[in-house]
């Protein structure tokens, strides 16, 4: 694995990662009516950690248990990935990393014709995109159910 391909892998998942946690704050930010999130003691760069945040989404019914496990699960290689130096390639971060098992909970991104590289590449790409996408949908469902949204169709 050269060191270009590690350098390049490390700032896409910094980047999901930033997206991620900008996500959440943002969802919790029209939940809880924080105009102004970023600035917010507890959705700020000091404020909760992105597992705090997370259970407040669960404890709200906007996210379910699975996504949260999820997320959860790609920040933990990414906390390992992308802030151990040692580490030089995502295997490596999943294997030192014990909980995660992303092979078993994901099989489908998994083949004997992919690198296990590859696989985990594509595998927390799906966590990010699958994530980003179900944060966007279940926010914007929870505002329409709890009326601080309204939905019409263009039709009516």
């Amino acid at each position: 694995m050269t060191s270009q391909y590690t350098i390049k892998l490390r700032s896409k998942i910094l980047n999901y990662s930033l997206r991620l946690e900008e996500t959440v704050n943002a969802c919790l930010g029209l939940i809880l009516k924080i105009e102004n999130y970023q600035e917010s003691k507890s959705l700020g760069s000091s404020g909760l950690s992105f597992s705090q945040k997370l259970n407040l989404l669960l404890d709200s019914k906007v996210i379910e248990s699975s996504l949260r496990t999820d997320l959860t699960t790609f920040m933990e290689v990414r906390n390992k990935f992308v802030h151990d130096i040692k580490i030089r390639s995502l295997e490596q971060a999943v294997l030192e990393n014990k909980k995660t098992n992303l092979k078993n909970k994901f099989p489908s991104y998994f083949n004997s014709e992919t690198s296990l590289e590859q696989s985990l590449d594509k595998c927390l790409t799906q966590i990010y995109l699958r994530g980003m996408n179900k944060l966007r949908k279940e926010t914007i469902r929870h505002l329409v159910k709890e009326g601080t949204i309204n939905i019409q169709d263009d039709e009516e």
